[in-house]
């Protein structure tokens, strides 16, 4: 039997599956985002990429962009392109996911048809006003994100390294 919080009857087991899960992606997507942090940092400080920008990047959207931008500007790590390139869209493939559940509610604390809806609040540009979306989160789908989030940050870890030996390597 659930317990009952508000009305609503939940699983304490299905909760702390949700819980786990966020949490995975909360921790391994901050260390593949620090690994692109320093990919931007070497890029700009260590391999001529301050001649692209006046300022370091610090947004997603703008790193991803930024280090798109190196990739194709700088000669010094023409050979590192495709490799780079891949991991910009592996960063792409799930910045929206991460960023509609970190940023949204749970809207209930019990799985509706199996899965967990989060509410996420928007800003309707057009017409200035708050929107309510929902975003649904499987928890079947863990083991797969667990897989791609990981490979996505050893990529990160391992392209940024591939990087320090080029600021590294003497002229």
């Amino acid at each position: 039997m659930g317990n009952e919080l508000g009305g609503t009857e939940f699983k304490q087991e299905e909760l702390d599956e949700l819980y786990k899960a966020v949490g995975f992606i909360v921790v391994q997507w901050g260390l593949a985002e620090q690994s692109l942090d320093c990919i931007v940092a070497n890029l700009y400080q260590n391999l001529g990429g301050n001649s692209l920008r006046k300022r370091l990047p610090k947004m997603l959207t703008d790193k991803l962009k930024y280090v798109g931008e190196c990739l194709s500007e700088l000669p010094e790590i023409h050979t590192l392109k495709t490799e780079g390139e891949s991991l910009v869209l592996k960063f792409k493939g799930f910045s929206s996911n991460r960023h509609n559940l970190i940023h949204g509610a749970l809207g209930n604390l019990a799985l509706e048809q199996g899965v967990f809806r989060f509410s996420k609040l928007d800003i309707d540009k057009e017409h200035d006003i708050h929107v309510v979306r929902d975003v649904f989160f499987d928890p079947k789908d863990f083991p797969e994100i667990a897989k791609y989030l990981t490979d996505l940050g050893n990529q990160a870890a391992t392209f940024g390294h591939k990087l320090l030996e080029f600021a590294d390597s003497p002229e």
